[in-house]
Parts: structure tokens; C-alpha cells; sequence
């Protein structure tokens, strides 16, 4: 009897065991899932990634190789944050608006910078009145931002081409399966 006895809660520990470590993996699961990571973008990843949807843009548009030297948020900002049909609603509801207005920099690209846009010539916006004169188009652009699970893009573009004559948009990319697909281009502005 003191044999079977000692048989049972032998068995019954092994079982509390079994349990305990059920609950501490669930619960690690738990724990660890969460909350999304955030996907970080330095400042060479964005730089690349608007290289290659200026060129997408261009293609999309009229052939040109200026670009401002400085990808400036300013002017696009009001569009994601303020208006009611914000775009930033409409693609990334959950998104933290301070971590995407964080990301949301003014960046003057030096001479290491200018060799990711090595199609095009960069200019200041000083040197623009002599190239809209020659009805050439100055594009002007940000960095991408990006939301906090790295899903959903955010670029702006403005173009120049005359005395008066230019336009601005927002563009939204999304990813799926690892590609990059442009699903929204919303013009802010027209001259």
C-alpha cells in the first residue's frame, strides 16, 4: 500500500512538472509576442529606398535628373496628421503619431549622400531659377517613414517645372510577402 501510495504522488509531481512547464512556455509566449517589434530604418536604408521610388516616379512621369539637395517633411506633414481622411488613419490606424512624426527629418544630403542618387543632379533651391527658366523639372522629395511594424511607407514629392508651375503628392507603399507595391498617390497641391 505504502508502495502504491508513494507510485501516486510520484506520478502526481511528475504531472504538477509537466503542467508547470506548459504554463511557463504559454505564458513566456505570452508575454514575448505581445507587442510588435518596432523595425528601425537608419538613415542609409531610407536613402536607398527613396532612391529607388524617385526613379519609379520619374519613370511614372516626365524624364529628369535634378533634385533638391534637402528631402524636407514641412510641407507634406499636415496632410497625414490633420485632415480628416488622413492617409495615416487609412493605412496604419494602430500607428504611434509620434513615432512617425520622430522619423519626420529634414535631411541636406552631402557629397556621401549624393551617390545614392546617382541619376540625378543635385541642386539647392537657389540654383532653381535658372533651371525652371529652361523648362527642366526640380524634383524635391523626404525620406520615407515608415510605421512601427515597417509594413507601411510614407514619401513626399513636389515638382517644379516653370515660373509658378509645379505640383506636390504623397505617395503610400505597402509591403507584402517582402516586395514593396505603391497603392496610394494623392496630390496636396497644384500651381
Amino acid at each position: 500500500m505504502l508502495c502504491l501510495l508513494n507510485y501516486n504522488i510520484k506520478e502526481i509531481m511528475k504531472s504538477i512538472r509537466c503542467l508547470s512547464i506548459v504554463f511557463i512556455l504559454f505564458f513566456y509566449s505570452c508575454s514575448n509576442n505581445s507587442k510588435e517589434e518596432e523595425v528601425q530604418y537608419n538613415l542609409n536604408s531610407k536613402l536607398i529606398f527613396a532612391d529607388i521610388v524617385l526613379n519609379l516616379y520619374v519613370k511614372d512621369s516626365l524624364v529628369c535628373n535634378y533634385l533638391y539637395d534637402d528631402l524636407n517633411w514641412e510641407p507634406f506633414k499636415r496632410r497625414l496628421f490633420t485632415d480628416n481622411s488622413s492617409l495615416l488613419k487609412k493605412y496604419s490606424p494602430h500607428s504611434d503619431s509620434n513615432y512617425i512624426k520622430d522619423q519626420m527629418e529634414t535631411v541636406r544630403l552631402g557629397n556621401n549622400q549624393n551617390q545614392y542618387f546617382s541619376n540625378f543632379e543635385i541642386i539647392s533651391e537657389l540654383e532653381n531659377d535658372s533651371l525652371v527658366v529652361m523648362n527642366n523639372e526640380v524634383y524635391g522629395m523626404t525620406l520615407p517613414v515608415f510605421n512601427e511594424k515597417g509594413d507601411v511607407a510614407f514619401i513626399g514629392f513636389s515638382v517644379t517645372n516653370g515660373f509658378l508651375s509645379g505640383y506636390g503628392e504623397l505617395m503610400v507603399f505597402k509591403k507584402n510577402k517582402d516586395k514593396w507595391k505603391r497603392v496610394e498617390r494623392v496630390h496636396l497641391w497644384i500651381n
